[in-house]
C-alpha cells in the first residue's frame, strides 16, 4: 500500500515552489492580508497605499449613448493592480488621479468617500481632446471571493510527459464591484455625502439643479 505522504509530498513541495516564483499567489492566499486590502479599499480607495488606477476605474464608464445601468459589473482588483493591462504613468490631481490618453485627452476620478452602507462614491471626468468633458458618478463595492488557481509552475513544460495531473487550488480575490452610475447631463461642483445620499450639483444650460441620490441601507 502507498505511503499517502509519498504521493502527495512532492505536490505540496511543488506548489509552494509556485507560490514562491509568483508572490500574487502567496498573497492570495492570506486571507489576514485581503482582509486588510480590502479594510484599506474600502476606507480610502487605495490598495497597498496606492490610489486604485484610473484607467481600471474607467473599465466601468458606460457609453452617453446607454442607460446608466453598469455593463461592466466587476474586476478582481488584486489580479488587476498589477497587470500589464492597466500600467501607465498616472498624474495625482487634487484628491484623485489622472491618466494621459496616447491620442488626446485624458481620464480622472476624485474620490467622494464612503456612505454608510459601505458603499464608495467616486466622480469621474474624461475629455477626449475637444470642449466636451463627460462625468460620471459611481457607487462601488468591494468584498472577497474564493477563486482557483493552478499555480504557474505546475502548468510549465515537463518534456515528453504523457499526463499530469493540475491541482486547481483556492485563493482570495479582491472585487471591486460597480453598482451604480450615473450621468445626469453635466455634473459639476462637489459632490457631498450625508449618511447614505449624495448630493452633487448640475450646471447645464446655464440653470444650477442640485440632486440628491438616495441608496438604500
Amino acid at each position: 500500500m502507498s505511503n499517502p505522504l509519498q504521493i502527495w509530498l512532492p505536490i505540496l513541495l511543488l506548489a509552494a515552489a509556485a507560490q514562491a516564483r509568483d508572490p500574487r499567489l502567496a498573497e492570495r492566499g492570506d486571507l489576514n492580508l485581503m482582509r486588510k486590502y480590502l479594510n484599506e479599499a474600502q476606507t480610502s480607495f487605495s490598495v497597498r497605499g496606492a490610489r486604485i488606477n484610473p484607467r481600471i476605474v474607467e473599465e466601468f464608464e458606460n457609453l452617453l449613448s446607454d442607460l446608466d445601468l453598469p455593463q461592466r459589473v466587476s474586476i478582481d482588483l488584486t489580479n488587476a493592480i498589477d497587470s500589464n493591462r492597466y500600467f501607465g504613468k498616472v498624474e495625482k490631481v487634487g484628491g484623485g488621479c489622472r491618466y494621459q490618453r496616447e491620442e488626446e485627452g485624458y481620464y480622472q476620478y476624485t474620490p467622494v468617500g464612503r456612505l454608510e452602507n459601505g458603499l464608495y462614491i467616486v466622480l469621474t471626468e474624461e475629455n477626449g481632446g475637444g470642449t466636451l468633458t463627460v462625468r460620471h458618478l459611481h457607487a462601488f463595492q468591494f468584498r472577497l471571493e474564493k477563486t482557483l488557481a493552478c499555480p504557474a509552475a505546475e502548468t510549465g513544460d515537463e518534456g515528453d510527459k504523457p499526463a499530469r495531473t493540475l491541482i486547481a487550488r483556492p485563493y482570495h480575490m479582491l472585487v471591486m464591484r460597480n453598482v451604480f452610475e450615473a450621468s445626469p447631463a453635466s455634473l459639476g461642483g462637489e459632490a457631498v455625502i450625508h449618511g447614505n445620499e449624495v448630493t452633487v450639483e448640475n450646471k447645464a444650460a446655464g440653470r444650477k439643479v442640485t440632486y440628491v441620490i438616495a441608496f438604500p441601507e
